[in-house]
């Protein structure tokens, strides 16, 4: 477990990537407002291209004047490459050459000299997982980075790093539509004291309340081409969420309010990780913090989950 304190939210960058097809200068509005919010934890990649530069751009004046006053993840390991039929042009690459060439672009977008989190974007089975975990650690000894942690890995694969190295933090697909590490991450992490992000904790925009019976996305969204966002799979998720959305509204909050609620609920300590595409969505964030969910509540929103198909986010990358 870290020394930093955390705000109960991390806010993703994401949305400033080109792959997602949203209003750049609404989400910079956004961030800028989180910050005043005291919403100060970031989470960005160097597979992410521009988003770590406008990032960095954005609070050049707050990382200069006190580099600690933002808490800044990056993730490295991916690499452009060309896969047929693949949703996103993205493989993993966790050569550690490949690891640190990632780590040094990222703190040169970012204008910093240290990141607080590094972590290895997806699992690599190309390379040894001591291997990996020996580059991380040299990143933290060369003062690269204060802690490391991985992403979208199994308990085996953690283990196996961990007796390499520390493993301070994890990245985890984590919503309604997600909860499949509850079965063995989370208690993992929970008894080895790691912090752990849950990604994607609106599924990827399911959970927004914005999604119509049927999908439309711009061309230039990634999401246009991904199987979850498309037939069966969709019209399932979108039907459960009008279902969640009446449990939101007993509550007087938006179904987002009520899905990173849940999120922030486990019994395992969760930051959701939630991307923001305008400066109304901060405050959506707060009502969400401040709900209280009953276990009755708790039991309903899952047993509606369970009527729809989790995510597959493993078919993004591997």
């Amino acid at each position: 477990m870290t020394n930093l304190s955390l705000p109960p939210v991390c806010l993703g960058t994401y949305t400033l990537a080109a792959a997602w097809g949203s209003d750049l200068d609404s989400s910079k509005a956004a961030l800028r407002r989180g910050v005043t919010e005291g919403l100060v934890f970031f989470d960005t990649a160097h597979a992410y291209g521009r988003a770590e530069s406008v990032l960095g751009e954005l609070f050049s004046r707050e990382l200069v004047a006190d580099r600690d006053s933002l808490v800044l993840c990056s993730k490295g390991g991916l690499e452009l490459r060309h896969r047929e039929g693949s949703a996103t042009p993205f493989a993993p690459n966790s050569r550690p050459a490949f690891l640190r060439a990632s780590l040094t672009k990222s703190l040169s977008r970012l204008g910093i000299e240290h990141l607080d989190y590094y972590l290895v974007h997806w699992y690599d089975p190309d390379v040894p997982l001591p291997e990996v975990a020996g580059a991380m650690q040299s990143f933290v000894d060369e003062g690269l980075t204060r802690y490391v942690g991985v992403s979208n890995y199994t308990v085996e694969q953690m283990t196996t790093f961990r007796q390499t190295t520390q493993l301070d933090a994890i990245q985890v697909p984590y919503s309604l539509f997600s909860r499949g590490v509850e079965d063995e991450v989370l208690p993992f992490a929970r008894r080895n004291g790691i912090m752990v992000m849950g990604y994607a904790a609106l599924a990827q925009g399911f959970l927004s309340g914005t999604f119509g019976p049927e999908p439309a996305f711009a061309e230039n969204d990634f999401r246009r081409s991904a199987p979850d966002f498309s037939g069966e799979r969709y019209a399932m998720r979108v039907q459960a969420a009008g279902k969640l959305a009446t449990i939101a509204e007993r509550h007087g909050v938006g179904l987002a309010d009520l899905a990173v609620a849940w999120a922030a609920s486990g019994a395992a300590p969760v930051v959701p990780l939630v991307g923001v595409q305008a400066p109304a969505h901060i405050d959506a964030l707060q009502t969400a913090m401040r709900l209280k969910l009953t276990a009755d509540d708790l039991i309903e929103m899952r047993a509606i989950a369970q009527s729809a198909p989790e995510m597959d986010f493993a078919g993004l990358v591997s």
